[in-house]
């Protein structure tokens, strides 16, 4: 088990996208065990429901940011949110 501030820098470091987990920054969830980088063509919704939701209670809502700050529309693909954040 990892805090909800471990798995949001875990996502961060390797699939260079940043997610909102809305709820204490302590609160354990399991952790986010890939190793490989999610690929460029999924879209937002699919990543949540397969990658992040597994690791979280139910009751806990999750968020992706992209690189001005917005929510994009959960059809957006991966690529397209890594490329909106200053390299």
């Amino acid at each position: 088990m990892i805090s909800v501030l471990e798995l949001e820098n875990k996502v961060y470091e390797l699939d260079e996208i940043r997610i909102v987990i809305r709820c204490n920054k302590n609160e354990k969830v399991k952790d986010f065990k890939y190793n490989r980088k999610c690929d460029k063509d999924v879209n937002i919704s699919d990543y949540i429901i397969n990658r992040i939701k597994p690791l979280l209670s139910n009751n806990i809502d999750v968020t992706v940011i992209d690189g001005n700050g917005c929510i994009p529309h959960t059809r957006t693909k991966i690529e397209t949110i890594r490329n909106s954040y200053i390299k």
